[in-house]
């Protein structure tokens, strides 16, 4: 396979992922390392604020059913924290949700998550 974080499109970004279920967290780690990025990454709202002190982060990509603070704590309360104002965030969800709630992200991804929509998304958002 090479060396594809040499060589990734999101070499030198720094993506901070929060979800809370193993399985996928550890999928999305993949295919973002594999697209080139510096992965932190959180199973909690919470957990992601410690482990990203102190670091900038470039985009913010999370699940939006968390507990006990959901995914929408980054684009509510979490634009006010001066570490993440102007952070872009990307929702990833396996429900239905109503364009309102749609809108409040830079992008939606719907679950299951292609590796290829997920990147291009992170890529629009950067600009």
């Amino acid at each position: 396979m090479g060396e594809p974080a040499l060589a990734g499109p999101l070499r030198g970004t720094c993506v901070l992922l929060v979800e809370d279920h193993e399985d996928a967290r550890d999928l999305f780690t993949s295919m973002l390392e594999y697209a080139g990025a510096f992965v932190l990454s959180a199973a909690s709202v919470d957990e992601a604020l410690r482990i990203s002190r102190g670091v900038r982060v470039d985009v913010i990509v999370t699940d939006i059913g968390l507990r006990p603070r959901p995914g929408t704590w980054f684009v509510e309360d979490g634009r006010y924290a001066p570490r993440f104002s102007g952070v872009p965030v990307i929702a990833v969800t396996g429900r239905d949700i109503p364009p309102s709630l749609r809108a409040m992200f830079e992008a939606v991804i719907d679950k299951p998550v292609d590796a290829e929509a997920l990147t291009a998304a992170i890529l629009r958002s950067l600009g």
